[in-house]
């Protein structure tokens, strides 16, 4: 069962394999990433962190990774296409995006 779907029931999800999602920042602008910003959030990025060490922990924080259906991944209540407001509020209100 997919991310959302633990919280606001399976029904909710879509059938099929779940999706890997970058929770926090995606791996295509990594490069592009203030590690001073980062580290705010994240102190186990250090500050002045290369792009290849923001890299690496893109992959590896399982802070960083969130099992989806492809609805709540790539669909119109997906993480890359509902608003951000939307995407949360509907991990608490079952059915908000349908």
């Amino acid at each position: 069962m997919c991310y959302v779907g633990e919280r606001a029931g399976a029904a909710a999800c879509s059938p099929g394999p779940l999706e890997l999602h970058h929770a926090v920042l995606e791996f295509a602008v990594a490069n592009a990433a203030d590690p001073r910003a980062l580290h705010r959030d994240f102190p186990e990025i250090a500050a002045a962190a290369s792009p290849d060490e923001i890299a690496a922990w893109l992959e590896s924080s399982p802070g960083e990774f969130r099992w989806l259906c492809a609805f709540h991944h790539r669909g119109h209540g997906g993480a890359h296409t509902a608003s951000h407001a939307d995407w949360t509020a509907q991990l608490y209100v079952p059915g908000l995006i349908s």
